[in-house]
C-alpha cells in the first residue's frame, strides 16, 4: 500500500498498479488503484490509453516521486521507518527497484543510493517487518477485490444458468407440443389422403354414371326423334272411329298408310295431363307386341291439339259385342277363349318391356 499526501484534507491510499512514462509527460508516472472511488478518477486509462485495469472510479496517474509508504501499517512503538521508499512491489509480486529514478529528485538519503541492490538489506530490520506486513495487506486487499469480483461473476452466471435452464425447459415443452402437432397433422394428412383417394374413386364412378346417363339420353333422344311426326305428314279423314273422354279417334293417312289418329280434347291441355301423355307415349313407343296395338307416332306441337297415330285395326272388340258375333253360344267359345288369351299374352308383355 502507498500514500498520496494532499494540500488539503487526509492522505490517499492506493496499491501501485502500473509504473512508467506517459504520453506528454516528463518523467516516470505511477499508476495507482486507490482504496476508494474518486471523482476525476479513471478505470486504468491516461487519455485514451489504457495502462492497468481496475474499477471504474480508482484509477489515478500521479508522479512517481509523489508516493509514500502507507504508514499504517507501521508499529508506533518502533523508530519511525524512511519516509520516502526505494522499491515498490507490483500486483503481481515483482520487486521494482526505482532508486535510479528517484535520484535526481530525492538524492537526500545518500547512504541509500550506495547500498546493496536490495533495499531490504538497508532498512532496519523492524522496518522491512512492517514494510513487509504492509504488502502482506496489500496483497490481501487484492486479493478480497478479486475475490468479491468472482462472486459476482459467479452469481451472474448462475443467474444466467438458471435463465438457460428454465429457457430450455420452456422450449422442451413447446417441442413436446410441436411434435404431438405433427403427429396429429401427420395422421389428419393420412386421413385426407384416404378421403381424397375415395373421392378421386368416385368421381371416376360418377363420370362413369354420368357418361352411361349420357348415352342413354342420346339412345331416348333418337327414341323421341323416332315417333316425333311432323303435322304435314298426317292427313285426317271425316272418319270417326271412336270416341272417349280424352279425344276423338279418326281414320287418317300417314306416308301412303291407313292409321288411326288419335286427337285429343283441347280443354285436356293442362301441364300435369301433357305429363301424363308423354309417359304413355314414352311407354308405348318402347312396346313391339304383335297383340298390342303397334304405335306409329305423335304430333305434339304447341299451337295445335296434340295427335297419337298407331295402327288401324279392321274391328274391334266393341264392334263385335254390338253386332252379336260374341255370344254366349258354345260356337263361339273357341273364338272367346281365343282373344282373352291373346289379351292376356298382350298384358303380361307390357310390365315385363316398360
Amino acid at each position: 500500500m502507498v500514500r498520496i499526501d494532499t494540500v488539503k484534507g487526509d492522505p490517499l491510499y492506493g496499491v501501485v498498479k502500473w509504473i512508467g512514462p506517459v504520453p506528454d509527460y516528463p518523467g516516470t508516472i505511477a499508476g495507482v488503484e486507490m482504496e476508494k472511488p474518486l471523482r476525476d478518477c479513471t478505470d486504468g486509462t491516461w487519455r485514451g490509453i489504457r495502462f492497468f485495469t481496475c474499477p471504474p472510479g480508482r484509477g489515478y496517474f500521479c508522479p512517481l516521486n509523489t508516493l509514500k509508504q502507507d504508514t499504517k501499517y507501521m508499529d508506533t512503538t518502533q523508530s519511525d521507518a524512511p519516509p520516502d521508499f526505494q522499491s515498490i512491489l507490483t500486483p503481481d509480486g515483482t520487486e521494482i527497484h526505482i532508486s535510479s529514478v528517484l535520484e535526481e529528485d530525492y538524492p537526500k538519503d545518500e547512504h541509500l543510493l550506495y547500498a546493496d541492490d536490495n533495499i531490504t538489506e538497508a532498512m532496519p530490520p523492524t522496518s522491512n517487518i512492517e514494510w513487509q506486513e504492509g504488502l502482506t495487506t496489500s496483497k490481501y486487499i487484492n486479493a478480497q477485490y478479486s475475490h468479491d469480483n468472482l462472486r459476482k461473476d459467479h452469481q451472474q452466471l448462475q443467474k444466467s444458468h438458471d435463465a438457460l435452464t428454465k429457457n430450455y425447459q420452456e422450449l422442451q415443452e413447446i417441442n413436446k407440443r410441436l411434435r404431438i402437432a405433427l403427429q396429429k397433422s401427420q395422421e389428419e394428412n393420412e386421413r385426407l389422403q384416404e378421403v381424397n383417394e375415395r373421392l378421386v374413386q368416385t368421381q371416376t364412378e360418377l363420370a362413369s354414371k354420368l357418361n352411361e346417363v349420357a348415352k342413354l339420353q342420346s339412345s331416348l333422344q333418337k327414341l323421341e326423334n323416332n315417333w316425333k311426326i311432323n303435322r304435314s305428314e298426317i292427313s285426317l279423314s271425316r272418319k270417326e272411329l271412336g270416341r272417349g273422354g280424352w279425344g276423338v279417334i279418326w281414320m287418317g293417312e300417314f306416308r301412303g298408310q291407313r292409321v288411326a289418329v288419335k286427337q285429343m280434347h283441347d280443354v285436356i291441355k293442362s301441364e300435369d295431363n301433357m305429363d301424363l301423355l308423354h309417359r304413355e307415349i314414352n311407354t308405348m313407343s318402347q312396346l313391339r307386341h304383335p297383340n298390342l296395338l303397334q304405335f306409329i307416332g305423335a304430333v305434339l306441337d304447341d299451337d295445335d291439339d296434340p295427335l297419337i297415330i298407331t295402327e288401324l285395326m279392321d274391328t274391334s272388340l266393341r264392334k263385335a259385342y254390338e253386332r252379336k258375333e260374341l255370344t254366349t253360344d258354345p260356337g263361339c267359345r273357341p273364338v272367346i277363349l281365343s282373344i282373352m288369351r291373346d289379351v292376356a299374352v298382350g298384358l303380361n308383355y307390357t310390365p315385363l318391356s316398360t
